[in-house]
Parts: C-alpha cells; structure tokens; sequence
C-alpha cells in the first residue's frame, strides 16, 4: 500500500530513504510536495520541492527563495546574473519573480518511467547541490560589487556538463524502452535498460570556491 498519494513521490521517497537523504512530504493545494534541504557552500540553507499533482510522474523540482527580496536598485543585475546562468547551465533555470526572488526550477520529461524516477530525482538533487556551491557566488558578485557579471574561474566543469548530458539521454532512453515495451506486449517482454547511476561519478566538491 503507497504511503502517499502521488506514485512519484512513493518511488523518489523510497530512493532517497534508501540514500539516507533526508526530507519529508506535504499536501499543498491540491499537489503533494517531497522537500529535502542543504546548505550551499558560502550560502543558506535552501529546501528543494519535488512537487506533483498527477501520477503522470512529471515531477517539477523547485527552490524558492535561493535569495529573497533583493531591492529594486540590484534587480537588474540580479536578472543578468540569473541570465548569465541560465545561458551556461542548460537544465536548470534561474529566474527573479515579482517579490525580488530568485527561485530555481527544472522540469521532469511527462510519463518518467517509474524504474527511474527515483534515482533521476537523487541525481537532479546531488547536482542541483554542486552547481549551487560552485555558481552562487555570481549573485554575492552582482549584489555587493559593480564587477563586470562573467563566471570566468566559477564554471561548471565540463565533466559535470557531460553527466547532466548522459542523465538526459539515459532518462529518454528509459521512456523509449517503457514505450517500446507496451508496443511488443503481445511479442514478450522487451529487455530492460539499465541506469546505473553508480557509474556516474559525482564531479566538483565544496573545495572549488573559497570562502
């Protein structure tokens, strides 16, 4: 018997119990919320929300308040570092909304397989934590100083880009099998594809930025 009402917050709380991560579930206008916090290196704590609303399994990840109520004389800049990001870091999106917050989202693909959502949620969980500590001096930058915005010397290591690529590829091949699969029902099962997410190895550490 599921412990919560939505499948993907059943199968992401299973893997991160089985990670040791910890986090806890509430009910929020109609979605269900799976929230796991982390302090970002030279940063604050944040709280990180798999939110979903279906069981559809398209799970949006969300930090709200990464920064909260930056004045209105450093909006700008604020916005041109969230830009400068965004144009870097190709699955995760920074933005200010209206309060003067800067908030953090990536979006799940619709109909995640459940033999993978789970582990996919960890990943984006684990990631979302090394480009934080290593990219969220660019906001100290744009609040505190007039240097120009660039992140020459705080970049994401091209490794880390090439682990966000191979997670990208592995989960559309997960949806390609689960597709496959219910197309040759009546031929037999199809064969399973493996994610190992073991033999991605975690790339960048708290070591990268000094304090």
């Amino acid at each position: 018997m599921n412990k919560y009402e939505f499948n993907a917050t059943n199968l992401i709380a299973e893997t991160f119990e089985k990670r040791g991560v910890k986090f806890d579930v509430v009910n929020h206008d109609g979605s269900e919320e799976l929230r796991a916090g982390f302090s970002v290196d030279c940063g604050p704590f944040v709280v990180m929300r798999f939110i979903s609303r279906d069981n559809d399994n398209d799970v949006a990840a969300r930090i709200f308040g990464l920064i909260s109520k930056t004045s209105k004389e450093k909006r700008a800049r604020v916005m041109e570092a969230c830009n400068v990001l965004n144009h870097k870091i190709r699955y995760m999106k920074f933005y200010l909304d209206t309060d003067g917050d800067i908030n953090v989202e990536y979006d799940f693909p619709v109909h995640s397989p459940d033999n993978g959502i789970g582990e996919m949620a960890f990943e984006i969980f684990v990631r979302t934590m090394q480009i934080l500590d290593s990219e969220y001096s660019i906001f100290m930058k744009a609040l505190y100083s007039e240097d120009e915005l660039d992140i020459q010397g705080h970049s994401i290591p091209a490794e880390l880009m090439q682990r966000l690529q191979e997670l990208r590829k592995m989960m559309e091949a997960r949806m390609t099998a689960a597709d496959a699969s219910h197309d040759e029902e009546s031929d037999g099962e199809a064969d399973d594809v493996e994610l190992d997410l073991e033999d991605l190895e975690l790339v960048g550490s708290s070591d990268d930025i000094a304090c």
